[in-house]
């Protein structure tokens, strides 16, 4: 510090637990001193790429982190998914304890001795370069990590005696009494986040290409994005085919309607969805309200109505698709089968190997096989070639940043709309992926979900709070726009949305806290931004749904089912 700071008097307070900061209310002090740190620990790194070599002028271009070059929303984003994903895994278990089968000691040609596990339970699985500590029946502790994984079966290597460091040897080992793991695996949105960070601190890369992100988390109107909805540029091919298809899918809406396949809260969501004047939809779908209802009945329409209509995408000509995202495969799954209930066929589910080999099969048979792609597939030029023609994808969010789902599957092919289910579950740095890979031609992103129910993982009851992109969006609408006079629409809540604000707290908070830095929140005033409420429960007992919805629905939403005689 002496060396960056002469003069300053300053050292490493050794008395300051750096631990629980996460966990409790930061005192002045704290605070001044993390800054500090983190300001002498950046001055330090480009202080040591500026000697190598012998100054500045002899390092590569772009090579010196330079936070003046992102914009300051860029950053605070950058910080908020770094910040976030630190406090998970600082709350996260070193290790966990592994559950399997079988293990068995062998001896390779090609590995050495090697630990082969047979596991039992797709949660605790070994996953490719985890580290893995094997305890045998005597206490001795065995040090190793996963070289292979495929199924339920997974080899440990690299086998070597904690206590000695000394490579284990066969003749030294045979039963095994525990086996525990630390992950120290990324997910396909982990390798693809880190350089993209690395980018944007280093002015290569940058967010404001994409008009969505810069809407969402710079303070940029997000009318200007909606007026040129799923274009970089001009009018666009999915606002030219909302506008054409808009007396079409009105008509088919208002038949549906009529023949009870949907409500009025289910209808206005899919019209907003399709047709709407918004370019970011919330619609929030409290129990048994059907979220996957309206997802079905959209990708149907979008099929049916809107794509035909849109031209070729960018330079390129590229034909224009739809993704539907969900956080887990179970939510993809759902989307997939209610697409198929509605007779829908000219689509694909992408689901990861690791997820499908051995470990869930079974449940992605009959009608599913016909639509279903295991990631592994996308190796294989073939596949390739019978994706041609299909425009529509259910995948998880992971998948989505994938390479083989970018390159394969999205051959030819840009993202012009997606749907996200489970969305209140997602942080708002989630999106920075996704809104990088896919932006240049994203007209719309609708985002399905009910922080009433699942507020993103880790946030707490009078403790951490972990904003969802719930949270993060004001309740806006377009004033002129239809489906707020419609017959049977919700009324507007305060702010002019349709749909109900941020929940408030049953209870007194004293000690609940934020995590992460504040976001930009986008402009109000623009319009660019409509939430909409499912407001018909099918799931609920009229009892329970009449309190249900006064304590936390501010009274819209009603039941569906009959109350029972008694």
């Amino acid at each position: 510090m002496e060396q960056l700071l002469p003069g300053a008097g300053l050292e490493k307070d050794r008395t300051i637990d750096h631990s629980r900061w996460f966990e409790t209310r930061l005192e002045e002090k704290q605070v001044r001193y993390g800054a500090l740190d983190a300001f002498v620990s950046y001055a330090a790194g480009v202080a040591v790429v500026c000697r190598s070599g012998g100054g500045v002028s002899s390092t590569p271009p772009g090579a010196l982190v330079d936070l003046s070059l992102a914009a300051e929303w860029e950053v605070a984003l950058a910080a908020n998914l770094v910040c976030t994903s630190q406090f998970l895994e600082a709350r996260s278990p070193d290790r966990t304890k592994h559950d399997w089968e079988s293990a068995v000691f062998q001896p390779t040609k090609a590995k050495g001795l090697v630990l082969e596990v047979v596991m039992s339970r797709f949660k605790t699985r070994l996953q490719r370069d985890c580290f893995v500590d094997v305890r045998l029946p005597d206490g001795r502790a065995i040090a190793g990590r996963c070289v292979s994984a495929q199924g339920k079966t997974a080899h440990v290597g690299r086998l070597k005696w904690r206590a000695t460091k000394a490579d284990v040897k066969h003749d030294e080992v045979s039963e095994v009494h525990q086996i525990d793991m630390s992950d120290g695996s990324d997910t396909p949105e982990g390798k693809a986040i880190k350089p993209l960070l690395a980018q944007l601190m280093r002015g290569q890369a940058s967010l404001k290409d994409c008009r969505l992100a810069a809407g969402l988390f710079g303070g940029e109107p997000l009318a200007a994005a909606a007026v040129t909805r799923g274009s970089a540029g001009g009018r666009g091919p999915a606002r030219d085919a909302a506008t054409l298809a808009r007396p079409a899918v009105l008509e088919r809406l208002q038949s549906l309607l009529l023949a009870g396949r949907v409500n009025d809260s289910q209808r206005a969501a899919v019209e907003e969805v399709l047709v709407g004047r918004s370019c970011v939809q919330l619609v929030q779908g409290p129990p048994g309200t059907g979220k996957t209802t309206v997802i079905s009945h959209t990708v149907a329409l979008w099929l049916e109505l809107l794509a035909p209509r849109m031209k070729a995408v960018g330079a390129g000509r590229l034909q224009p698709a739809l993704v539907c995202a969900a956080r887990s495969n179970v939510a993809a799954k759902n989307i997939a089968l209610a697409m198929l209930k509605r007779g829908l066929k000219d689509f694909r589910l992408v689901v990861s190997k690791d997820f499908h080999f051995e470990w869930h099969e079974e449940q992605y048979r009959g009608q599913l096989q016909d639509v279903l792609i295991v990631s592994d597939e996308l190796e294989n030029k073939d596949v390739q070639r019978r994706l041609v023609d299909v425009q529509v994808f259910v995948a998880t969010v992971s998948m989505m940043a994938s390479k083989g789902f970018r390159t394969t599957a999205l051959h030819g092919k840009e993202v012009v709309q997606i749907l996200v289910d489970e969305a209140s579950q997602i942080y708002a740095g989630d999106l920075m992926l996704p809104l990088k890979m896919y932006g240049k031609h994203l007209g719309s992103l609708s985002l399905f979900g009910d922080d009433r129910q699942l507020p993103p993982f880790g946030s707490e009851w009078d403790g951490a709070q972990l904003p969802s992109m719930f949270d993060h969006l004001p309740a806006t609408q377009h004033p002129s726009h239809s489906a707020a006079s419609a017959p049977g629409a919700l009324a507007p809540a305060a702010g002019g949305a349709t749909g109900v604000a941020a929940a408030p707290a049953l209870r007194p908070q004293p000690n609940a806290f934020t995590v992460g830095p504040p976001l930009r929140k986008p402009l109000a005033a623009c319009g660019g931004v409509r939430r909409l409420m499912l407001s018909v429960s099918y799931r609920l007992p009229p009892q329970l749904c009449g309190f249900i919805s006064g304590a936390m629905y501010g009274g819209l939403l009603t039941a569906g089912r009959a109350a029972s005689g008694g």
